[in-house]
């Protein structure tokens, strides 16, 4: 192998790459990165077997080969270079020379053979999304990923296709986020759970990107095209469990409030909760919410701020960070709470933005 590639082209793609690159003890290989060259472009390949991402950009190639090297040191040593064009070159035994201008390093490789391949996912289902929206739609649901790796079924975010409807539902337990949208881009159905370093990793590569992502879900796969850019995910297995079961309807207790009120009171007052806990305390009556919170070793604090709410009192009390995640992703200047009793699952959302439901379960206070 023998190539000559632009500095700023190569080290766009290994900032795709370097990141799923890991460093470990059971598996060393994966820390490497592999490179193969053919047809006037360069792939980059790096995996950590759940999650893998592949690139392909233009270059001049003298003479076709593969290599797997060492994903960090070769792009902290692309990233020092100047804004040239770089030669690489495998030698014997796997030796690779870089050199740039008047620069030159020589690192160690491995055997190609030796490193993962990447997947062949058979396409059951496809969609296509429009990268903006779904970033939005990732970034309303990712918070409340479990990251209990016990609980496998949960360690992800469930993506359901039906019709034209496209759903994201994430739960840990304690808190679900559930957001909807239309698309026309969709072929068939399906219901997959996608994990957490793979929702990461798409959301990474989708950052401040623009344009339509393609993606085409397998058996066990999911693989998203956007660009010069694959990314393959392995899907868990395990069954996502029934969400909608929590899912209020018919609330004895709703009430609504401004978002911004609620979200600042909640930050306030939180501030003397206990640390562990983070637990606040809601007492609703006739029109007003007073929210308050106790430490005996910190100290105590209480706000009393207005609602639209005209029935018996209630009180019930929250983990403030789960309060203000399930807000602050939300839409709309007002929020709705509903919930049947002090202790059962309450239900938030907006007139304004109706794709998204968040719940939390209430705390005794």
């Amino acid at each position: 192998m023998k190539i000559r590639i632009n500095q700023a082209n190569l080290l766009k793609g290994l900032l795709k790459v370097q990141n799923i690159a890991t460093k470990t003890t059971t598996m060393p290989i994966l820390s490497n990165v592999m490179l193969c060259a053919e047809s006037n472009e360069i792939t980059l390949f790096a995996t950590d077997l759940q999650v893998g991402v592949r690139g392909s950009y233009e270059c001049e190639v003298e003479r076709a080969g593969a290599v797997a090297i060492p994903c960090k040191r070769f792009y902290e040593i692309v990233k020092e270079l100047p804004e040239s064009n770089i030669m690489i070159e495998l030698l014997d035994n796997y030796w690779v020379n870089i050199e740039c201008d008047s620069i030159k390093f020589k690192i160690s490789g491995i055997n190609p053979e030796d490193y993962p391949k990447f997947p062949d996912v058979k396409t059951e289902s496809s969609i296509k999304v429009e990268v903006e929206l779904l970033a939005e739609l990732i970034g309303k649901t990712v918070y409340a990923i479990s990251t209990d790796e016990g609980r496998l079924n949960i360690a992800g975010m469930l993506w359901r296709m039906e019709g034209k409807e496209f759903e994201l539902v994430s739960t840990d337990g304690h808190r679900l986020a559930k957001v909807n949208a239309e698309l026309d881009g969709a072929d068939g159905k399906f219901r997959v759970t996608v994990p957490r370093k793979g929702i990461q990793e798409i959301r990474r590569i989708l950052e401040s990107d623009e344009g339509n992502a393609e993606f085409s879900i397998g058996k066990n796969y999911l693989l998203m095209k956007k660009d010069e850019v694959e990314v393959v995910v392995r899907l868990i297995e395990s069954e996502f469990p029934d969400y909608e079961r929590v899912l209020v309807e018919n609330a004895k207790i709703k009430l609504t409030v401004d978002r911004e009120v609620l979200r600042h009171s909640v930050k306030r007052v939180s501030l003397m909760s206990n640390e562990k806990t983070r637990a606040i305390r809601l007492k609703i009556t006739d029109n007003r919410i007073e929210l308050s919170s106790n430490d005996p070793e910190v100290g105590e604090a209480t706000e009393l701020i207005e609602c639209e709410y005209g029935g018996e009192e209630v009180v019930v009390g929250f983990n403030s960070r789960y309060l203000l995640d399930a807000i602050e992703v939300m839409d709309g200047g007002k929020v709705t709470m509903e919930l049947n009793e002090p202790l059962s699952p309450c239900m938030f959302s907006s007139e304004e933005d109706k794709q998204y439901v968040g719940v939390i379960m209430p705390m005794r206070v």
